[in-house]
C-alpha cells in the first residue's frame, strides 16, 4: 500500500474530527471562565481564556481552509505541520492552567485535571491517526498536574499526583489500542477503495466488450439477414414453381439448410438478448392446436426426410385459444423438435405431446425421442450454453449447443421450467407446464380469415439491394399489389410528390439517404403524407430495434428475411 496515500488519510481523519474537539475546547474554557471566577486571579483568567479561544479560532480557520483546499499526496506535509503547530499551541495553553489558573482549592483543583483529563481522553479518539502527536497532546497537558501535585510535598498531593501518572498511563495504552484499529481501518479503506476502483474498471472493460460484441452482432446480423432474405425467399418461389421431384427435393434440402442457418442467427442473438435483459415476453391471444400443429407438419416432412417416425400426440380442443406468448412458446418447441430430430437415429420415435389442463391453467409440452439419451451426470451441463454432452457429440450431430439452454432460459422468463428425463442409448424426454390464461372472449368469435384481395392497390418499396428488390416484387406481385420500385430515400422522395401509394416499405441502410431521413422527410413534406403508413422493412433485427424504429415514427416493423404470413398481416393492417 502507498505510504504517502496512508500519511494522507491519516492526516485527513485528523482534519475530519477538528471540529470536535475545537467545540470542545471551546465549551470547556468558557465554563471554566465561569467556575473560576473569584477563584484564581482575573486577569490570569482572562488571559488564559483569551489564548485557549485564540488557538480555537486559528485552528478553526485552518480547518475552513482545509474544507476549501482539500488534502492531497503533494500537499499533505504541510497541513500535517499546520496541524500539529496548532495541536502544541492547544496543548500548551491546556496545560499553562496549572501556572495561571490553579486553585487554591484541591477540589477545584481535581475538577481542573478532570476536565482537562476528559478533553485529553477525547483527543485519544480525535488524534491517534497519528499516535506522535497525542503523544505531545497528553505531555503538555497533563505531566504540569503531575509536577503540581508532586511539588506540594505533602500525601494528599502525591496521591493526586499518583492519581494524574496513572490516568496519563492509562491513556498512553488506551490510545495506542485506538491508534493501531484507526490506522487499520484506513489502510482497510484504501485497500477497499482500491478494490472498487479495480471493480469499476472491469465493469467499464466488461461493459464495453458487451457493447461491441452488441454491435459486432448487430452488424453479422444485418450482412447475414440481406442475403439470406434472398435464399430464402428464391426458395419459396422455386418450391411453389418446381414439379419434378429430383429437382424439388434438392430444392428442399437447401430450404431445410437456409432456416437452419437463420435459426442458428436467431439463437445466438436471442442467447444475447436474454443475457442483456432486453428480451421482452409479448402475450397475446392465439389459438394453440393451429400453432402447434402448423409445427408438427413443418417437422413431419423433416422427420420423413431424415426417415425418423413422428407421432402425433396433440390432444388440444380445436378452439381453444389461450393468451401467452406465442413466438416464445413455438420457439422452444421447435427448438425441442430441433433437438430431438438431430439426435435421433432413422427407424426410431418422435413424439410430439401438447395437452391443456383446464383445472390448473396449465398447457402440458412434451417432446420425446428415442435418440442417444443423456448420462445422467451430463443433464445439467447441456442447458449450459454453447455446451453438449461431449464434444465428440458435436462433430458428429453438429449445432451450437445452443437450442436447449435458450429453451431453458425462455421457460424461466415465463415462469416455468425445463424437465429432463433421459437415458443414455434409450431415449429423452423434454417437457414443462406453462401457465396461460383460457380467452373464452376470443374463442367466440375465432374464425379463419378470409384471403384478402389487393388488387388495385399501389405501393413504394424503398430497397437499394438489387436481388432484394427482385424478391419483395415477386412476393408482391404475387398478393395482385401495384409495385413502384425506389433505389434510395432521395428517389422516394420524389415518387412520392408526384404520385398517390397507400403504403411504403421502406429499407433502412441506404446510400444518399437512408430509411428513417426518408420516411421523416416523407412526414415532413406535405401534411397528406403523413397519413401513408411507413413500415420499415431492414435486416437490422437485433433486441430494441423494432422499439427504435416505432419510436422513430415508423408505422411499424418487418424483419428480414421476410416472412410473408407476418407480411400478409401487415398488409391486411395498413391497406
Amino acid at each position: 500500500m502507498n505510504k504517502a496515500l496512508i500519511k494522507q488519510k491519516q492526516i485527513e481523519y485528523l482534519y475530519d474530527n477538528l471540529d470536535s474537539a475545537m467545540s470542545a475546547v471551546a465549551v470547556l474554557s468558557l465554563v471554566l471562565f465561569v467556575l473560576f471566577d473569584g477563584l484564581v486571579d482575573k486577569v490570569n483568567l482572562r488571559i488564559w481564556t483569551v489564548f485557549s479561544l485564540s488557538f480555537v479560532t486559528l485552528r478553526v480557520a485552518l480547518l475552513l481552509w482545509y474544507k476549501k483546499h482539500p488534502i492531497n499526496v503533494d500537499n499533505s506535509q504541510k497541513y500535517y505541520i499546520l496541524y500539529s503547530l496548532g495541536l502544541l499551541g492547544t496543548s500548551l495553553v491546556l496545560g499553562s492552567s496549572v501556572f495561571f489558573i490553579f486553585p487554591k482549592e484541591v477540589e477545584f483543583q481535581v475538577l481542573l485535571l478532570l476536565v482537562l483529563g476528559g478533553l485529553s481522553a477525547g483527543a485519544a479518539v480525535t488524534t491517534t491517526s497519528r499516535i506522535e502527536l497525542f503523544n505531545i497532546y497528553l505531555i503538555f497537558t497533563l505531566i504540569p498536574f503531575v509536577y503540581a501535585f508532586i511539588a506540594k510535598a505533602d500525601t494528599l498531593n502525591y496521591s493526586l499526583a499518583a492519581f494524574a501518572t496513572l490516568f496519563v498511563l492509562i491513556l498512553f495504552v488506551i490510545s495506542r489500542k485506538i491508534s493501531i484499529t484507526v490506522n487499520n481501518n484506513i489502510v482497510l479503506a484504501l485497500e477497499k477503495e482500491h478494490l472498487v476502483r479495480q471493480l469499476e474498471a472491469k465493469v467499464d472493460k466488461a461493459t464495453c466488450s458487451n457493447e461491441a460484441k452488441s454491435r459486432f452482432l448487430s452488424t453479422m446480423s444485418h450482412e447475414i439477414r440481406t442475403p439470406m432474405n434472398v435464399i430464402i425467399g428464391f426458395i419459396k418461389i422455386l418450391q411453389k414453381m418446381e414439379k419434378e421431384e429430383t429437382k424439388l427435393k434438392y430444392i428442399n434440402i437447401i430450404d431445410s439448410s437456409s432456416n437452419l442457418l437463420l435459426n442458428i442467427l436467431n439463437d445466438i442473438l436471442d442467447v444475447n438478448k436474454i443475457e442483456s435483459g432486453k428480451l421482452r415476453i409479448e402475450v397475446v391471444s392465439f389459438n394453440v392446436k393451429e400453432e402447434v400443429e402448423t409445427l408438427f407438419e413443418l417437422y413431419e416432412a423433416s422427420c420423413k426426410q431424415k426417415g425418423v417416425i413422428l407421432i402425433n400426440g396433440i390432444d388440444l380442443d380445436d378452439n381453444l385459444v389461450i393468451q401467452s406468448d406465442k413466438h416464445r412458446l413455438k420457439q422452444i418447441i421447435t427448438n425441442l423438435l430441433s433437438n430431438a430430430l438431430k439426435f435421433t437415429p432413422a427407424g426410431k420415435k418422435v413424439e410430439l405431446h401438447v395437452a391443456y389442463k383446464k383445472e390448473e391453467s396449465l398447457l402440458f409440452v412434451e417432446v420425446k425421442d428415442e435418440g442417444i439419451g443423456v448420462a445422467k451426470e451430463d443433464i445439467s451441463r447441456i442447458l449450459e450454453e454453447f455446451s453438449q454432452a461431449d464434444s465428440s457429440t458435436a462433430r458428429k450431430y453438429g449445432g451450437t449447443g445452443l437450442g436447449l439452454t435458450i429453451v431453458s432460459k425462455l421457460l424461466e422468463l415465463l415462469d416455468s421450467s425445463l424437465t429432463v428425463d433421459s437415458k443414455e442409448g434409450l431415449g429423452s424426454s423434454f417437457s414443462f407446464n406453462l401457465k396461460v390464461t383460457e380467452d373464452s372472449l376470443v374463442k367466440k368469435e375465432y374464425v379463419e380469415k378470409e384471403k384478402v384481395d389487393f388488387s388495385h392497390k399501389k405501393i413504394l418499396v424503398v430497397e437499394d439491394n438489387k436481388t432484394n428488390q427482385m424478391l419483395i416484387e415477386i412476393l408482391l406481385r404475387e398478393k395482385n399489389l401495384d409495385i413502384c420500385m425506389a433505389n434510395d430515400g432521395l428517389q422516394a422522395l420524389e415518387y412520392v410528390k408526384k404520385e398517390k401509394f397507400e403504403l411504403i416499405l421502406m429499407d433502412i441502410n441506404m446510400p444518399n439517404m437512408n430509411g428513417i431521413e426518408a420516411m421523416k422527410a416523407i412526414k415532413a413534406n406535405d401534411k397528406n403524407l403523413e397519413k401513408i403508413p411507413i413500415i420499415a422493412l431492414t435486416a437490422n433485427a437485433v433486441s430494441g430495434d423494432k422499439d427504435f424504429y416505432i419510436k422513430e415514427g415508423f408505422d411499424a416493423y418487418l424483419a428480414k428475411p421476410i416472412d410473408d404470413t407476418l407480411l400478409q398481416d401487415c398488409l391486411e393492417k395498413y391497406l
